[in-house]
């Protein structure tokens, strides 16, 4: 059997507002005047009136403001701050567990992790952590600036400490990353992982993976604090690109574009960046004497063909290692037709010979 409903007016709208106030719940007005109760919601909405109800679990009734727990909301919670001094003593002097004290109190391990956090206890791993901060090697630490511009990642470990987390197709590369890594003080942490998903682009095509992680550090969560802001990775204002920061950016998010009848030029992805972002790697790579724009079709910074060169001089020479498998990065080929006198010229400028140059000009009669 259908109910049927009837369209409300202003008279009904006054006698659900009276019945609510006189203690009836939704549920019976819906039934005895046949009007459906989401109308109901919102005719009790509309006319001001607040909806009784069990309050759903929000995080503000469990928050204050600052993001602290609040222990009204937690009894058992509110039992431990009741004796800080006895819970502070057990967990620093006495070095028991988290699962210790809450066996002790009859809590879990939660409501003492919180309660600790609270009184503003120090966690003994956080402790040890911070007393075993080591420096990383300087070269090092720009490689990994170089890559967390590219496919380069830092993720975060409670906000303590960071590790290193790249993934590539070619697993040469991230042994590569390994080694290099490694002999700068970053450890490698359980062996490179392979990674087999089948390809949206053909049936049965799959795509192989090899990420590659790193030891948790110190260093790298300052690293990460650095490049990242709500969890958005950023450019910061005061980086500097130097040549090993630039080779890892190539590396890793670089395109050498060589064209029919022109010179090569550069393309550097930057898709992860906002605007303000690539304006500043723009006019870095400016005061390093490059010419590059923000190409808005692909969201990339393009070097121009003018300074290509000279931006692969800067970064030098591919690798040994990775040779094979991004030496095509470094394959300038200059296709104009009919510039031979103009390549030689500038071959001869971006290596900075100026006296060949000359003795050139004097042999042809210039």
């Amino acid at each position: 059997m259908v109910r049927a409903y009837h369209i409300y007016n202003e008279a009904d709208k006054e006698k659900v507002v009276q019945e609510r106030a006189g203690g009836k719940s939704v549920k019976q007005i819906s039934a005895e005047m046949g009007i459906l109760c989401p109308t109901i919601y919102y005719l009790l909405k509309t006319n001001g009136d607040p909806i009784r109800g069990k309050k759903r679990f929000t995080s503000a009734i469990y928050r204050k403001p600052g993001g602290d727990y609040r222990e009204d909301s937690f009894p058992k919670l509110r039992l431990l701050l009741k004796k800080p001094q006895a819970l502070r003593d057990l967990y620093e002097k006495e070095g028991l567990t988290y699962k210790q004290i809450g066996e002790r109190f009859g809590v879990s391990v939660t409501t003492v992790r919180k309660a600790l956090k609270m009184m503003g206890v120090v966690s003994r791993l956080q402790n040890q952590r911070i007393s075993q901060f080591q420096p990383i090697d300087p070269m090092v630490r720009e490689r990994v600036i170089g890559e967390v511009l590219g496919d380069g990642c830092l993720p975060s470990q409670h906000g303590i400490t960071a590790g290193y987390s790249h993934t590539s197709k070619y697993r040469t590369y991230v042994e590569w990353l390994s080694g290099v890594f490694a002999g700068g003080g970053i450890s490698q942490v359980g062996e490179i992982l392979k990674q087999i998903n089948y390809s949206p682009f053909g049936r049965g095509a799959t795509l192989t993976a090899y990420t590659y992680r790193s030891q948790s550090l110190s260093e790298l969560q300052l690293l990460r604090d650095w490049f990242y802001v709500d969890g958005k990775k950023i450019v910061p204002s005061d980086l500097k690109l130097t040549p090993l920061v630039c080779l890892h950016w190539y590396l890793g998010d670089g395109c050498l574009e060589n064209k029919a009848a022109a010179r090569p030029s550069i393309a550097l992805c930057t898709c992860d960046f906002d605007r303000d972002s690539i304006d500043y790697l723009i006019a870095e790579l400016g005061r390093l004497g490059f010419g590059a724009t923000h190409r808005l079709s692909n969201n990339c910074i393009g070097i121009s063909a003018y300074s290509t060169r000279d931006f692969l001089d800067y970064i030098g020479p591919c690798p040994e290692l990775i040779k094979d498998i991004y030496g095509y990065k470094w394959d300038y080929q200059d296709n104009r037709k009919g510039k031979g006198f103009h390549r030689f010229k500038r071959s001869i400028l971006s290596s900075r010979t100026q006296a060949a140059y000359d003795a050139f000009i004097v042999r042809e009669g210039g």
